[in-house]
């Protein structure tokens, strides 16, 4: 399953990567549903990725991986432009 993205040790990384450039409050609520918004793997699979972030100790409300959920915070604008911004430096990461 994690082999599509390079291994589990690479999407963690990607991830604490990503999280470290937001503030804890940001992060909370909406760095996870942007991130997950830009990835329909992630969507597709995400109790393993829940519960493989779990036992690394980094805990995200499971309702961030709801499709409708991440509709709703893009539907703001504020928020568009931010996830753009994260999009990018993620899809630097990904290469």
């Amino acid at each position: 399953l994690f082999n599509k993205l390079g291994g589990v040790e690479r999407y963690i990384q990607k991830l604490s990567h990503l999280y470290s450039f937001l503030d804890d409050r940001w992060f909370k609520y909406n760095s996870g549903s942007i991130f997950i918004a830009a990835n329909q793997w992630v969507i597709d699979n995400w109790k393993d990725i829940y519960f493989l972030l779990l036992n690394k100790g980094i805990f995200l409300s499971p309702s961030i991986f709801h499709p409708l959920y991440i509709s709703l915070v893009h539907e703001d604008e504020a928020l568009k432009k931010y996830a753009k911004k994260i999009n990018s430096i993620f899809m630097e990461y990904s290469r």
